[in-house]
């Protein structure tokens, strides 16, 4: 069956094409500054200061061996270190945030009980309220339970209950068939048993794509590390110091900026499809 083309008038083709260039003229000024780095991560210190627009006479390919090696100041971390314990913050915090988020949604999206609509507003209300006036309090909280500067504290305030994977996997269990779980407990299976036998392998393709989403935002985490665990940098607060006190060695800053994009990047490139198909304007598809 041949496809209906759909006619456009003169004017809506000029319109198109003009949609087109612009938006190919963004693309390269948003591509353009990563290329720029990603070329001078290749210069000696000499040859960025002698010319940071031009391509390297001879190409150093030590700089990316190097960067890992390169030591945060006054922490004492090296960039292969931050790059582990940002590993760690990505597999520990995005899991235990994922696994309670889901169990609470779950929990007061399937249950009936009398605080469930005060449980969803207080999530509605931390929602859109700024949590910034708490920051002296959570800091004293830390120094006091002397958790301040370890990775237990940040694992500990990076549990975000009622935030906006609540709200999604909220809408997601709301909409999700209760079938499967009365058969199963029929047969005897317990609440939990329910939970994660059949309703977390439905939740599947939610829990992936919000799994994605919270993996490259704790990539990307930089206030909790800066202010509540300094000893403890992650790649985003080790870039930032780097970038404060170096002195010479920006080929080598520039590929550990660039290597520390690659791994999001490809996660972004190869989950893409997932998040745009499970993910849609104000909630989760189910």
């Amino acid at each position: 069956m041949r496809e209906n083309k759909v006619k456009r008038s003169k004017s809506e083709k000029i319109l198109v094409y003009v949609l087109v260039a612009l938006l190919s003229i963004h693309s390269l000024t948003l591509l353009y500054p990563f290329l720029w780095m990603l070329m001078n991560s290749f210069k000696t210190a000499n040859g960025f200061v002698k010319d940071i627009w031009g391509l390297p006479v001879s190409w150093q390919f030590q700089n990316w061996i190097d960067a890992f090696e390169l030591t945060i100041p006054n922490v004492n971390v090296t960039f292969a270190g931050m790059y582990l314990n940002t590993l760690f913050f990505v597999v520990v915090n995005v899991s235990l945030n994922m696994f309670f988020n889901a169990i609470s949604a779950y929990v007061v999206a399937k249950y009936e009980f009398k605080a469930m609509k005060v449980i969803y507003s207080i999530a509605l209300i931390f929602f859109v309220v700024p949590m910034f006036g708490s920051i002296a309090t959570l800091y004293k909280f830390l120094v006091d339970v002397k958790l301040y500067d370890t990775y237990a504290g940040i694992v500990l305030i990076s549990l975000q209950f009622f935030n906006a994977t609540f709200l999604f996997l909220y809408a997601f269990f709301k909409n999700l068939s209760w079938t499967y779980a009365e058969a199963a407990f029929i047969d005897g299976a317990g609440h939990f048993k329910v939970f994660m036998s059949i309703m977390m392998p439905m939740s599947i393709p939610a829990l992936g794509a919000l799994g994605i989403m919270g993996v490259i935002g704790t990539w990307n985490e930089f206030f909790n590390v800066y202010m509540y665990a300094p000893s403890k940098a992650t790649i985003g607060v080790g870039l930032h110091i780097l970038s404060l006190n170096i002195r010479g060695e920006y080929p080598k800053l520039f590929a550990a900026m660039f290597i520390s994009l690659l791994p999001i990047v490809v996660v972004f490139c190869c989950f893409q499809k997932t998040i745009m198909e499970n993910v849609s304007f104000g909630g989760i598809k189910g």
